[in-house]
């Protein structure tokens, strides 16, 4: 086999796309495309050589409904992707005809731009704008409950970007609760900017005017931004102690039962708690 070769090759020697962006594949979506390929296979799966083996670059679906019939999968043999092309063009390739449930483009879009990619080039691979790129990504600032709403379909993605933006977990999945019971994507946003105003004026009411403390923020490579504030920021070596002991809580949770947001949380705990440990 050489590339632009089209075969007929028994899924069993067919692996998976390492960079699959689709993270489900519902049995029903199986059986559906089992009945429409039991009339025949009209688009190729795509596939690279590895020693003796294919692996796909597109087809993860069309393999599994030939094994569920018992029947060859055609590939078309293609040039072997690197790095990241395999899952930019996998995601394209579902893009364009299936359309990623909302959390695999998101997580999918995250991947790209943290490991180098720039928002404007996977926009125009996936023929998404910008805009679009960047309220997808958001749908990951979601809590996890939030999360499993928008992948059940209860919650359209269009709501999860207006709930993303809310300020608090809590505020969060009292909006999400409102997009389940039918509220709008307007109606969303009306009543962000009312929680907004709520919690600035008990604020307002309940706190004294404290001078702002000194915050400094830090651009890396990759994508990461992280924000420090607090007192005695004045020289580099500064930092040392905040982000010493941000590390050693970090390694400490890790691999723990909690998540990244409900480990955040527990730290906004202790602060306001004056653990500092």
């Amino acid at each position: 086999m050489k590339v632009g070769d089209c075969v007929d090759a028994d899924p069993s020697v067919v692996d998976p796309n390492p960079f699959q962006p689709r993270r489900q594949l519902l049995s029903e979506t199986v059986t559906d495309m089992a009945g429409s390929l039991a009339k025949g296979q009209h688009h190729p799966a795509l596939a690279w050589l590895e020693s003796e083996r294919l692996v796909l670059l597109d087809g993860e679906l069309r393999k599994r409904a030939c094994e569920l019939l018992g029947r060859k999968l055609r590939v078309l043999i293609v040039e072997r992707p690197e790095g990241l092309d395999a899952l930019e063009q996998a995601a394209a390739c579902n893009t364009a005809r299936f359309r990623l449930a909302p959390l695999d483009l998101a997580h999918t879009l995250e991947r790209l731009i943290t490991d180098g990619r720039k928002a404007v080039d996977v926009a125009k691979a996936l023929g998404m704008s910008e805009g679009e790129v960047s309220r997808t990504r958001a749908l990951l600032r979601l809590t996890e409950p939030v999360q499993r709403q928008v992948a059940a379909g209860r919650i359209k993605p269009a709501q999860g970007y207006v709930i993303s933006q809310a300020a608090t977990p809590d505020d969060q999945e009292r909006l999400a609760a409102m997009a389940v019971r039918g509220a709008s994507r307007d109606e969303l946003a009306t009543a962000l900017k009312g929680a907004a105003k709520g919690r600035e004026a008990a604020g307002n009411g309940s706190r004294k005017a404290v001078p702002r403390l000194p915050r400094h923020v830090a651009r890396l490579t990759g994508g990461y931004v992280i924000a420090v504030q607090g007192p005695g920021l004045a020289a580099i070596a500064d930092l040392i102690a905040p982000l010493e002991l941000l590390l050693k809580k970090a390694r400490k949770a890790a691999g723990g039962p909690h998540s990244l947001a409900t480990w955040l949380r527990q730290l906004d705990e202790e602060a306001g708690a004056g653990d500092t440990v």
